[in-house]
């Protein structure tokens, strides 16, 4: 995925480059949301569920895939957190996947890629949360079930609603909150 949006391969951007791997290949094998199944048991990860393993970083301390960005882990390990913190982005695209099916998931994520995704290359996860209400909008219409289920996917994970920043999350971190989008208005809560 990094080679067609030029995305970066560490930190925020990183993690979301791995998760629209992820979403593309549930796309694909559409039996469960484990990813990587069939190359170990259990998979290598699972974007439905919260994990229960957790890594021991000697910066952040023991930490789990997160699934709310309340639970982003700001790491220098893993590129960044990458293969962490793709639980956010991946928690929200099966909830997408789950609401509106995963070919009508498919090609909604393959519009935000092609169409809204920042062309930096340091598209974070509310750019990707941006790049598919923007998306869901585009084509299935401002008041569609679709793009309501991208909307609530978004908010489920924190992404959109204004959720309290934690100490572990830099400054930086993007939220969507207090903007106003075509087809709905996001407020602090």
């Amino acid at each position: 995925m990094n080679h067609i949006l030029g995305q970066k391969g560490t930190g925020e951007a990183g993690a979301v480059n791995e998760s629209l791997a992820d979403t593309f290949a549930a796309a694909v094998d559409q039996k469960n949301w484990k990813i990587g199944e069939d190359i170990r048991p259990g998979g290598i990860r699972t974007m439905d569920t919260k994990e229960t393993k957790s890594f021991e970083l000697p910066d952040a301390g023991a930490v789990t895939v997160p699934i709310n960005m309340a639970d982003y882990v700001d790491t220098h390990y893993d590129k960044g957190g990458v293969h962490i913190n793709v639980g956010i982005p991946n928690k929200a695209a099966s909830l997408i996947g789950d609401k509106i099916g995963r070919d009508n998931m498919a090609a909604l994520y393959l519009d935000a890629v092609r169409k809204f995704m920042p062309q930096s290359g340091n598209g974070g996860i509310a750019d990707l949360a941006k790049a598919t209400m923007l998306a869901s909008k585009e084509r299935f219409g401002d008041s569609s079930k679709e793009s309501q289920a991208v909307v609530d996917a978004w908010t489920s994970v924190g992404v959109l609603g204004g959720a309290a920043q934690t100490e572990r999350q830099p400054r930086e971190r993007q939220r969507l909150t207090n903007i106003d989008l075509p087809f709905v208005t996001f407020g602090a809560v």
